[in-house]
Order: C-alpha cells, then sequence, then structure tokens
C-alpha cells in the first residue's frame, strides 16, 4: 500500500510539471505542497510501521496542525502562548500515550482546564485535537492505524477534486474559501466506497 502511494505521488509530481503551464501559480503551488506533504505522511508512515514512537510523532504533528485550525472556527487567534502550550500539551499526552499512563493523560486535561478554564473554546479544542486524534494512535494494530490515515488523506484529495470539479456553494468562505458543500459530498462518498473496496480486496 505504501509503495502504491509513493508511486502515485512521484506520477502525481511529475504530471503537474507537464501542465505547469496550464494551471494559475497559485493552484500549482497549492498542488505541490500537497504532493510534498504526502511524501512526508508516507516517510512517516513506513518509519511508523517499523516503530511505533513515529507513529506517535505523526499524530502529535497532526494534533498540533489540527489545533491550529480548529482554532479558526471561534476566529481565537493562535498566538505565542497558544503555539507553546500547543506543542507542551501535545508533548507530554504523547509520552503519556506512549507509556499507556492514563494518570499523566487525566492529569494534563485538569491541568488544561483549569488553565483555560476562561475559554471553553480552547479547552474543546484541545479534547478534540489531542485526545480524540490520540485516542486512535493508542491502538497497538500500526496496519489499521496506517490504512485509517490513508482514508483520512485520501478524504481530503476527494474533497479537493470533487470541489474543483462541480464546487459551487462554499460552507465557510471565511476560515476555507476553497471548501465547497459538493467537495464535501463527494469525499464523504468516494471515501466510503474506497473503504468498502479495501475491505474486499485487501
Amino acid at each position: 500500500m505504501l509503495l502504491l502511494m509513493l508511486v502515485v505521488d512521484i506520477l502525481a509530481l511529475i504530471i503537474l510539471f507537464f501542465i505547469r503551464n496550464k494551471i494559475s501559480d497559485k493552484k500549482f503551488t497549492n498542488i505541490k505542497q500537497r504532493i510534498f506533504t504526502w511524501f512526508i505522511i508516507i516517510i512517516l508512515f513506513y518509519l511508523g510501521s517499523r516503530d511505533r514512537i513515529y507513529m506517535l510523532i505523526l499524530f502529535g504533528i497532526i494534533s498540533i496542525l489540527s489545533f491550529k485550525e480548529f482554532l479558526q472556527f471561534a476566529y481565537i487567534k493562535y498566538n505565542n502562548e497558544l503555539k507553546i502550550s500547543s506543542f507542551i500539551v501535545n508533548l507530554i499526552f504523547y509520552i503519556g500515550i506512549y507509556f499507556k499512563n492514563f494518570y499523566v493523560l487525566l492529569i494534563l486535561f485538569v491541568l488544561i482546564c483549569l488553565r483555560y478554564y476562561k475559554k471553553g473554546f480552547i479547552i474543546f479544542a484541545f479534547f478534540i485535537t489531542s485526545y480524540l486524534i490520540g485516542s486512535i494512535s493508542y491502538i497497538d494494530d500500526l496496519n489499521f492505524i496506517i490504512n485509517y490515515l490513508i482514508l483520512i488523506e485520501l478524504n481530503d484529495v476527494f474533497q479537493y477534486i470533487s470541489g474543483n470539479i462541480f464546487g459551487e456553494r462554499k460552507i465557510t468562505p471565511n476560515i476555507s474559501p476553497n471548501k465547497t458543500v459538493e467537495g464535501l459530498i463527494g469525499g464523504i462518498i468516494l471515501t466510503t466506497l474506497t473503504a468498502t473496496l479495501l475491505k474486499q480486496f485487501c
């Protein structure tokens, strides 16, 4: 699966440079960033299949990036304090996950609540992006985790493709102007079909 993903990613990069003159600079840069992000994810997937700590590093990065994006929904500025807090919280959280220490996770969440007790959305953001996302990495079956993350990334790709072809109605124009209702629906349908096919043939 990872080898196939790598081949597809390389082909996508080659095709992108062949059609360079047919697309705008903005779209070219956006697609190129997505392709290189996939290279990084594939490498981390491979390392994660060899050693659990690399998978936790991958999830930690996902949690930090998700926290930043999640704050945008409430128009909360991602200032230096929140950047430092996000890094420290996720560092401690994934160390707790690695050693499977429930008490560390519980104490950490209590400290988050005490620090941001007047800012409920920030507590909620930490819970969603660290605890819910991180709970997946608690699973010992690395193949399950890899397949799960592949479907998440494919959903992003499917939404991007569906949105570019059929997209008309914006979901959150002020936060993510490229996200559309059609892209969301297309992503859900295509990801579900992909998961069904993978279950049948893999």
